[in-house]
């Protein structure tokens, strides 16, 4: 659908499937109610969410049981893909959790067993080797399953979120325990060198102030945008440099200030996918903030660093926010020996009140960081309230001070057993990692109580601390008896596209992943989906593999079919968008389309608005695959200019409004990093010569995609 196929055979997907692309659709029309208040967007939204998510799960269930995946496939279309989701989960729940499951379930497990098993691929994960990892594979592939267009969800989840704000509103009214406020205050006192680290905030300035990698209040993730932002605001003159003596009022746009007012402290809430069940909450934040925030993170940063050797003692910092792989150790240990806990938070951070926070750190700190954290919340409707929670889970200290709350009781709970004797002198270790906290198994139980008396929630069914039950889960790794029965799951984002009989087409639009910094489009989804279902069901490869290549007939392999290998194209699995050739945008007529032979190609709903052109057509040349499509009178352009937006071809538009902002800040910019860090260097030879690097060119400052398009009017 996205590009013209005259001469293709669009169906070759088509022979593998489990469930036709019509059966799908039916089903996503079960679910649709109780998700999306318009349950025909819904459905259209998913096709290719539903029609990937369900044959791949089905051919994978159908590798290990030659009957089962038919049970799961009529309980799919009764009752429909979530609640088939939500009865597995369930059921996976109850059997980690030792319990009796149901009749079906006691059978499907009886009768896994697999055929033509190559053992030389399975290497990393358990499965195959031991039935009850199988067992939960099978039953949690789906785990992370989050459709699109579940506004239904999403706001089920921003109610939540305001109930949570409540929540702590209310707890703000009454006075915390005194005695664990003393205990986490003393753990948290011995944790850093607060008042260095306070010194260090004090001299910090605006040239300190680091750029993240997503998506800020009123900015787009690029650092063109940013740097627009701060050109436009009363930190111009302090951020960017005079340069050669021109004066910055007198550049073109940028003497329209927006200057701080009531909203300079307050966030936006935004639902993101999570899961099924509910939609991850996060608030977009202030530029400035959000820089600085990340300039007093590298302050911690820099301590733990130079306290490496002494990681993990005592009276350590015992966090290394560079490394999940520590928790991960722990809760193998604890599978092993059922010494150690693994504890997991509820709403985790959004649950630290400022009256928490303001509680248990040092005042100094206190005041030294609070300019940098949000005051109010903007719902986006004309609420505006004060914020109660200490930040949100957007900002980047956020992160390293929840990791320090949870900490600190932890250690303060297990300081207290070890005072009454209860580890016997064995001298355990406390460990976190945000909310994924580990803690000694006696010292479980005290560590909840005292969660529960600052107000913050432990997941009692995702935390694990009997000696009876040896399974333990941190950091997205599970171990059962000291065997790693980690489960591999369907992507998290949903897939943006649609499948029908015409064939596949894949939205170009890019995800971030703010836990670490990677990109990923619905084609890099599949592409890495792909390879990780390799080894455990050929069937369901294949099947992606066809579905890639419906969508993009440029793709190719590297491999015949017959070879065992994990990685067809040969790509690494880095989960960042692959590269792919410029498109040229030619805007003519409909008839003049048809006169040079371009076929036509269906369009999503988001397009570009052409003022001027309300009707006008867009040639797309890709090659020898030429096509078009109407763009309709959806944005203005000016709007679009802003925005990425999507069209039948994977592209983003970038524009230059001519107003000459864009190259003074440029320059500005490129300016100021050389006041800062000077001259940088290829290698020693050319700092010795004086050869210095090429700077920053005007794309990398732009932040323009491989993704690229020209407009040509005809």
């Amino acid at each position: 659908m996205a590009l013209a196929r005259k001469e293709r055979n669009m169906y070759t997907y088509t022979h593998l499937e489990m469930m036709s692309c019509k059966d799908c659709m039916k089903i996503a029309s079960l679910d649709a109610p109780k998700m999306s208040s318009d349950s025909r967007a819904y459905v259209e939204a998913n096709s290719l969410q539903y029609y990937v998510a369900i044959n791949s799960w089905l051919f994978i269930l159908k590798e290990y049981s030659t009957y089962a995946w038919t049970h799961f496939a009529e309980h799919m279309q009764k009752f429909g893909l979530i609640e088939t989701i939500r009865y597995c989960q369930d059921q996976a729940q109850i059997f980690i959790n030792c319990e009796e499951n149901d009749d079906f379930m006691k059978t499907f497990y009886n009768s896994l067993e697999r055929l033509n098993i190559n053992n030389s691929l399975f290497q990393e994960k358990n499965i195959d080797k031991l039935k009850s990892v199988t067992f939960l594979f099978l039953l949690r592939y789906l785990k992370r399953f989050s459709p699109n267009g579940n506004d239904l969800v999403q706001s089920e989840s921003m109610k939540d979120f305001k109930a949570t704000e409540n929540r702590l509103k209310q707890l703000s009214r009454r006075e915390m325990n005194p005695f664990v406020l003393a205990l986490v205050r003393d753990e948290v006192a011995h944790m850093y060198p607060w008042s260095t680290i306070c010194k260090k905030i004090r001299n910090l300035s605006i040239d300190d102030m680091e750029f993240t990698s997503g998506v800020c209040r009123g900015t787009r993730a690029t650092l063109s945008s940013k740097c627009k932002y701060l050109a436009s605001s009363e930190y111009c003159e302090t951020f960017f440099p005079q340069i050669f003596g021109e004066r910055v009022v007198d550049i073109p746009s940028v003497h329209n200030r927006k200057y701080i007012h009531e909203d300079y402290k307050a966030v936006t809430p935004q639902p993101v996918p999570k899961s099924f069940k509910a939609a991850r909450i996060i608030a977009p934040e202030n530029v400035f903030r959000q820089g600085m925030g990340k300039a007093i993170e590298k302050i911690f940063r820099d301590i733990d660093n130079s306290r490496h050797g002494k990681i993990g003692t005592n009276r350590g910092p015992a966090m290394n926010l560079e490394d999940q792989t520590i928790n991960q150790r722990f809760a193998k240990e604890g599978s092993e020996t059922g010494l150690y806990a693994t504890l997991d938070a509820s709403h985790a951070s959004d649950m630290i009140s400022k009256v928490l926070f303001r509680s248990i750190f040092p005042e100094e700190f206190v005041k030294a960081v609070e300019p940098y954290l949000d005051e109010y919340i903007d719902y986006g409707d004309g609420t505006v309230k004060t914020m109660q929670m200490m930040s949100t889970a957007g900002h980047s200290l956020t992160f390293r001070l929840e990791t320090i709350v949870y900490l600190a009781i932890a250690r303060a709970a297990t300081h207290l057993c070890d005072r009454m004797g209860a580890s016997d002198g064995a001298g355990f270790q406390c460990w976190a990692y945000g909310d994924d906290t580990i803690v000694p198994t006696y010292a479980a139980e005290t560590a909840i109580d005292f969660f529960s008396s600052l107000g913050l929630v432990i997941n009692v069914d995702k935390s694990y601390f009997s000696t009876n039950l040896l399974y333990r889960e941190s950091c997205g790794e599970e171990y059962y008896m000291g065997q790693d029965c980690t489960s591999l799951y369907f992507p998290r984002f949903p897939l943006k596209g649609t499948v029908s009989d015409k064939g596949v087409w894949l939205d170009a639009y890019t995800y971030h992943d703010g836990r670490d910094d990677t990109l990923s489009t619905s084609q890099t989804m599949l592409i890495a989906l792909q390879k990780k279902l390799y080894p455990y069901s050929k069937d369901a490869a294949y099947f992606l593999l066809e579905v890639l290549k419906n969508a993009d007939r440029r793709m190719t392999v590297s491999i015949p079919y017959d070879d065992a290998s994990t990685d067809p194209w040969g790509l690494l699995d880095t989960g960042k968008p692959i590269k792919h050739p410029t498109y040229e945008i030619v805007v003519c007529s409909y008839n003049q389309a048809l006169q040079e032979g371009y076929s036509l190609v269906d369009m999503p709903k988001r397009a570009v608005y052409f003022p001027d052109m309300p009707y006008a057509r867009a040639i797309v040349k890709t090659g020898d695959a030429p096509a078009f499509c109407d763009f309709g009178a959806y944005e203005e352009f000016s709007k679009a200019a802003e925005l990425d937006t999507y069209h039948s071809c994977p592209v983003s538009v970038v524009a230059d409004k001519g107003d000459g902002s864009e190259d003074w800040i440029f320059q500005a910019f490129k300016y100021r990093e050389f006041l800062l860090h000077g001259p940088s260097y290829d290698s020693p030879l050319d700092e010795l010569l004086g050869v210095s690097s090429p700077s920053l060119s005007y794309s990398e400052f732009c932040g323009e995609r491989e993704l690229k398009m020209k407009f040509v009017v005809k």
